[in-house]
């Protein structure tokens, strides 16, 4: 055991000295990252969030369901439910004929989606979905749930629970169920069965859905957040300069390993008793050493506010210990792969050449998928960060989204 260690501090003395007698390529790879965090820091400075305080607001009438027809074309809209037959349900769903084309029954929720797949789905207005266990019954039960279903096109896309927050008004026009009629089908669905519940005639229904207690709504309150518009695009640009930091130092690191083998000097540490296994131990650790330096230069400038009365940073929320696990992982990542293409040429140059080539392949799928990160599959991802420059680049796109929602 003693004699490897000794050999390990051999082989460690003789990389650093290899490093301290190229003072310029040293330089190099030590300041390219830190530079191109600086510019990150700049490129911040560019724009500042602006914070919102908190909302509360006020409550609204939602719109009557008579204001809601007066603005539809009657003949081009229909209505359907389900399940159908039942007593209680076709009596208060066919008083909406008033305002409708035709309204349509079915028996159960499955040919209520066919519906909406098929043709006449272009022109219906909504789906008021029952229990399809309510057919053919003639009693309705005291805990009913109702499903209101409208078409897909009214809804946004929305594949997570985080990101950058949109910008919220106090205006309660601006709210989708309000003017798209949700909340108005919602109060007269509800009016018809009290009805149906409480004996009301059919003459005498259409007088108590107009006279009956008035309905208000009011949206939950919304705690203040941070508006902050760099985001997006830092997204795009935050992975392409983490990258171009690191490229030298990863097509250095590959020539001067496969020097070694080009001049035999591996070969004949060989022949001297050097294990091959600590030869890779030597230069991996030697190399990790070297890049913590610029690690954590990166993460004190991300981390700190250089900017003055102003109280946010490149990453004002990340956890400077998750990041520093991050990258230094990513930099095991970029040693290992440093390794691989030594492995397979003899030529530095050669080496060098294809390392670098490789280095921005593996950023390509990133830049591919970005913009569908969010219609991408779990297995799509994993397969796209292969390259491990793309798993950086999603690294940092999860990080710059839960600061969107300051986490």
């Amino acid at each position: 055991m003693g004699k490897k260690l000794d050999k390990f501090r051999l082989l460690m003395w003789k990389n650093w000295t290899l490093q301290y007698r190229k003072p310029l390529q040293t330089a190099v790879e030590i300041i390219a990252p830190i530079l191109f965090s600086v510019l990150l820091v700049i490129l911040r400075s560019l724009v500042d969030p602006v914070h919102y305080s908190s909302r509360i607001y006020l409550p609204f009438k939602p719109l009557s369901f008579n204001q809601l027809s007066a603005s539809l074309n009657k003949s081009n809209y229909l209505l359907v439910y389900s399940p159908s037959p039942n007593e209680i349900l076709d009596r208060s769903m066919n008083f909406l004929r008033l305002f409708f084309e035709d309204v349509k029954g079915y028996k159960n929720s499955k040919e209520l989606e066919a519906h909406f797949l098929g043709l006449e789905g272009n022109r219906t207005f909504a789906g008021v979905q029952f229990d399809d266990r309510l057919r053919g019954q003639s009693v309705l039960p005291s805990h009913l749930e109702v499903s209101l279903r409208f078409p897909s096109e009214l809804r946004s896309v929305s594949a997570q629970i985080f990101g950058v927050p949109m910008k919220k008004t106090s205006q309660k026009f601006s709210v989708g169920y309000y003017a798209e009629g949700f909340l108005a089908l919602q109060i007269v669905i509800t009016q018809l069965l009290i009805s149906q519940e409480m004996n009301i005639s059919s003459g005498m229904m259409a007088r108590f859905m107009s006279k009956g207690p008035a309905i208000l709504m009011q949206r939950f309150p919304h705690a203040g957040w941070r508006d902050d518009p760099l985001l997006p695009a830092m997204i795009g640009f935050t992975g392409i300069l983490i990258m171009l930091s690191f490229v030298y130092t990863c097509i250095n690191t590959v020539k001067v390993i496969t020097i070694e083998k080009e001049r035999q000097l591996k070969e004949a540490m060989k022949i001297m008793g050097l294990p091959n296994w600590l030869h890779w131990t030597a230069w991996f650790i030697k190399t990790l050493l070297f890049l913590l330096i610029s690690i954590i230069f990166m993460i004190i400038l991300f981390k700190v506010s250089w900017y003055p009365h102003k109280n946010f940073s490149v990453f004002t929320y990340a956890s400077p210990s998750v990041m520093f696990l991050f990258l230094l992982l990513y930099m095991c990542t970029t040693i290992t792969f440093c390794f691989a293409i030594s492995v397979f040429f003899s030529k530095a140059n050669t080496a060098a050449t294809v390392a670098g080539l490789l280095w921005f392949l593996s950023y390509t799928p990133f830049l591919f998928f970005q913009t569908q990160y969010d219609e991408l599959k779990l297995s799509t991802k994993l397969v796209a960060s292969l390259g491990f420059n793309t798993a950086m680049a999603y690294g940092f796109q999860m990080f710059l989204m839960f600061e969107g929602s300051a986490e």
